[in-house]
């Protein structure tokens, strides 16, 4: 055994392991940078393994689009669930709202009554509503990177590494200099430690990758929807022109989630867009357009 292979043995949690069941090697930091570099590395290293990596802190955590995630020590629970399988672009559309509605799914599980509250914003967050009001809990990252092994003359799908990067605000007071977040702790009242909710999501997940694998998003479309913000009236939709920093304005209403995973939106003159990069921000405006692709924004931000 190698030296890092000791020190990797040392983070393996088999109390977990067993628990989770399943062929999941499981592994416990104090404070890494990144739970998802990590997950990759170990993939990369031991082809057709699965893994879950967890860690109190991460020092450089990511969220969609590079953005840092705050991963301050006690205070959420940070993990990646990461695998190897075959599969084509094509084959992993509506895979991200697929996983964060089985979070969504855990967490109710987990919490019971005080989770009701919890829903769906598009397209890969966690957000409590109280009244008409909107406040992020958590959110979701996937990565997919080739492993190397497929063959680049093929049309068939390639042996593909998948990384689910999983945070969620657990506990306390969390540091919220702009009013926009909430834990688990703060909704319910009650403490709750992390290692005892990440059961209940690793599971949650695990059926819903098996059921994904399988039917595609399609079997989850509407009840993702069903469990998705909705909006009152009109929002405005900026989008960049291609080749130049000028904007052009939409606005409309959204009509849901799509089957490959887009945001469905129809403009005050009946035209249907299908909305695939992009935001939902917690704000009424929009914020360096031209760098972001589908930015959306509610004029008045009214939430049902």
């Amino acid at each position: 055994m190698t030296r890092s292979e000791k020190i990797l043995e040392r983070h393996r949690d088999q109390t977990l392991e067993s628990t989770l069941g399943g062929s999941s090697l499981v592994y416990m930091f104090d404070e890494v940078d990144s739970t998802q570099d990590i997950a990759k590395s170990l993939l990369e290293e031991s082809p057709g393994s699965e893994v879950i990596v967890v860690a109190n802190s991460q020092k450089a955590g990511r969220g969609r689009s590079q953005r840092v995630w705050r991963s301050p020590a006690g205070q959420g629970l940070y993990f990646t669930y990461g695998y190897s399988r075959k599969s084509s672009a094509k084959e992993l559309a509506g895979f991200s709202p697929t996983i964060g509605l089985a979070l969504l799914n855990g967490l109710r599980e987990h919490l019971g009554a005080s989770g009701e509250g919890i829903l769906l914003k598009w397209p890969n967050d966690l957000v409590w509503k109280k009244d008409r009001s909107l406040k992020k809990l958590g959110g979701v990252l996937i990565e997919v990177s080739s492993s190397g092994r497929s063959s680049e003359s093929s049309s068939a799908p390639g042996e593909s590494v998948i990384l689910i990067g999983v945070g969620i605000n657990v506990s306390g007071e969390i540091l919220d200099l702009e009013g926009k977040h909430t834990s688990i702790e703060m909704i319910g009242g009650k403490t709750h430690r992390s290692v005892d909710i990440l059961p209940s999501l690793v599971k949650s997940i695990k059926r819903s990758v098996a059921k994904f694998n399988e039917s595609g998003f399609e079997v989850f479309q509407a009840d993702w929807n069903a469990n998705a913000v909705s909006y009152e009236g009109e929002v405005k939709v900026c989008l960049n022109s291609s080749g130049s920093d000028s904007v052009n304005e939409f606005v409309g209403k959204i009509e849901g989630i799509n089957i490959d995973g887009s945001l469905g939106f129809r403009s005050s003159h009946g035209q249907l867009k299908a909305i695939y990069s992009g935001e939902l921000p917690f704000d009424s405006v929009c914020n360096d357009a031209q760098k972001v692709s589908g930015r959306i924004v509610s004029e008045y931000y009214k939430v049902k």
